[in-house]
Parts: C-alpha cells; structure tokens; sequence
C-alpha cells in the first residue's frame, strides 16, 4: 500500500486558496469512490499494482537522442516520461499516489563534462530538483526518508576519482532520499586516454 497522506478539514481549507494546487488537493478530503471497482472490488494490494504499472517511466520515443553521440546508449536512447494522466482521474487517487511518478522513475543523472551528457541536461540543477521534490514528499507524508526506485549515474573516472560520485551519494543520505538499486555506468568512452587505448599500458 501506499504511504497515507493526511487530510485537513474543511475550515483548514478555507485560508489555503494562495497554497500551490498541489497542497490544495492533498488538504481536502477526497470522494470515496464508493462506486468505482478500482476502489470498492480490488484489494488495496492489488489497486497499488495497478497504479504503479500505470505511473511507471517510460523512454520518450518522441525526444529521443541524437545517435552516436557520448551520451546515447542502447538502453538510454531518449529521456524518460511518466503518462499521469491517471492522477487528474479524482481525487481520490491523486491523494493515494500523487507522489509515484517521482519515486517510481528511475532518477538518471549524468556526472560528466558537459559534453558527454544530454543537452537539456544540468547536474547541478537536476540534483537539486530531485533533492526539493523529494522534500516536498518528506513534508506531505512525514517521513525522514524517501525511497526511490532507482539511481542511476553516467559517469567519466575521474568523477569517480576525484570524489564526485561519493559527494553526489552524501547529498542523497543528507537530504533523506534512498534509492532502493544504484547503477553506475562508466562507458569505454569515459575512462582515461581511452581515444588511444593507452589507458591499459597505464
């Protein structure tokens, strides 16, 4: 099941209206849907597959990457996507689950020369808005701790090296964000002197 978020009363509700939507929606209490299989038939167990296999990520065949370049690579041809179309259903889901496409999307981050890493791509401020969504659910759910479900790191050996990657996993333990499987991906491309190979008569 899904972490329970709280829900304010009506008269809580009332001074919110300059909160962001977000906090709106998650303040008021939802419909039951008393009417819906989704709801009223199917264990909660069962309705959390259903939601998860609904929210999970995705390869964005419409922005895929350019070919051959530093970044490209036969599992990551094109940045990742989530369909939330489900979430504006009702209410009622968008409480149970609002907070899955964040924690369900494999959280890809490139600790490269700028280069050897998709062009919509900004380390720095892609940690610090994973770092700031994952607040926001600490906040709404009261945990310490947000686990996802993968971290995944493109990364050259001198990131590695040079303590990059360790300081990137440091930030993660210090902000509360857990990531359930981490995979860090060195391509050839990203070890030393790898244009002439020289790096194995190092």
């Amino acid at each position: 099941m899904f972490p329970a978020t709280s829900h304010a009363t009506p008269a809580a509700t009332s001074s919110s209206s300059s909160s962001p939507l977000h906090v709106q929606l998650l303040q008021t209490a939802p419909n039951q849907q008393l009417e819906s299989p989704l709801f009223t038939v199917f264990p909660a167990e069962i309705r959390s597959e259903i939601i998860t296999l609904a929210l999970s990520d995705f390869p964005d065949t419409e922005s895929q990457y350019v070919a051959n370049t530093l970044y490209t690579r036969p599992s990551y041809f094109a940045s990742r996507k989530s369909d939330v179309r489900l979430l504006r259903t009702c209410r009622a889901i968008y409480a149970e689950a609002w907070h899955l496409p964040f924690t369900l999307r494999e959280q890809t981050h490139w600790l490269t020369s700028d280069d050897r890493a998709p062009p919509d791509h900004h380390s720095w401020v892609a940690k610090y808005s994973m770092l700031k969504a994952a607040g926001v659910i600490k906040a709404a759910q009261g945990i310490d701790v947000v686990e996802i479900q993968s971290l995944r790191l493109f990364a050259q050996i001198w990131a590695v090296e040079g303590g990059r990657v360790g300081g990137f996993m440091r930030d993660l333990v210090r902000h509360g964000v857990g990531p359930r499987r981490v995979t860090l991906t060195i391509r050839h491309t990203g070890w030393w002197w790898w244009e002439s190979d020289q790096y194995e008569d190092r």
